[in-house]
């Protein structure tokens, strides 16, 4: 999917020979109705947490509104606003990565794993449930990682 789907043509600002050109930023997430395609689940099923982060803050910046804080259903603000399908996923994912249940394990912040990424910071999870637990935690991370590279 990265190489193909995810640098082809889009709608609006996205042609594919400039999805090329700046694979990073533009890569990582489907070009028409990004919350749709569930890459970042996929991701995170599979321990790519580099490639969870991408497409996670990706997609955000590239439909999150400003103005009020909602998502887009299409980018370069077409489409309907404050869509309730763009949303659920967006918490649906934000939740995959900090809460995520592997048989009867709880596991907490897997699809982060901070210290690989960010710099000094904390995560809290209040009555985090699962099927079979519930708990609440703090993780943190006061590493400095200037040398992670995605």
């Amino acid at each position: 999917m990265e190489d193909v789907q995810f640098l082809s043509d889009g709608w609006f600002d996205y042609p594919a020979a400039m999805n090329e050109l700046d694979w990073f930023n533009l890569g990582g997430f489907s070009k028409v109705q990004p919350y749709y395609t569930r890459n970042c689940e996929v991701y995170a099923l599979r321990d790519d947490v580099k490639p969870f982060v991408r497409s996670y803050f990706n997609t955000i910046a590239a439909m999150l509104n400003p103005e009020v804080l909602s998502f887009w259903e299409h980018f370069n603000h077409s489409g309907a606003w404050d869509k309730t399908h763009e949303t659920g996923y967006f918490l649906h994912q934000t939740r995959t990565m900090l809460v995520t249940e592997r048989g009867d394990q709880l596991w907490l912040a897997d699809g982060t794993r901070p210290n690989s990424w960010c710099c000094a910071c904390a995560i809290r999870t209040g009555n985090a449930s699962g099927a079979s637990r519930s708990t609440a935690n703090r993780i943190a991370t006061s590493i400095l990682s200037a040398s992670a590279s995605f």
